[in-house]
């Protein structure tokens, strides 16, 4: 059993950045709830303060695309929201990879 877990899980993070990303999330949370407001957005625009937008970018993507997904999975017109937003995703997908390589 590892003495200090945190630093078993987390090799090249910072205590403090781990706070950061927690409470911030948090408070993503909390101003999700009363404003309205995309918790992913909110969480990216304070998370900026502190991490580089790639770093941003790639510790909200799995969070965004599985929530996404199972919202999909749930919905009862699956084939309607294909034939609406098909363009919009194959433009957020192509804008990923390109904005990747930089």
């Amino acid at each position: 059993m590892p003495e200090n877990i945190i630093s078993q899980f987390f090799v090249n993070q910072s205590l403090f950045i781990l706070v950061v990303i927690s409470s911030t999330l948090f408070i993503s949370g909390v101003i999700k709830g009363f404003l309205g407001i995309g918790l992913p957005a909110t969480a990216m625009g304070i998370l900026t303060l502190v991490l580089s937008p790639p770093h941003t970018i790639a510790l909200m993507a799995i969070p965004i695309i599985f929530t996404n997904f199972t919202q999909f999975i749930r919905s009862k017109h699956r084939a309607t929201s294909i034939r609406t937003y098909w363009p919009m995703a194959l433009t957020i997908l192509v804008s990923i990879f390109i904005t990747s390589f930089f």
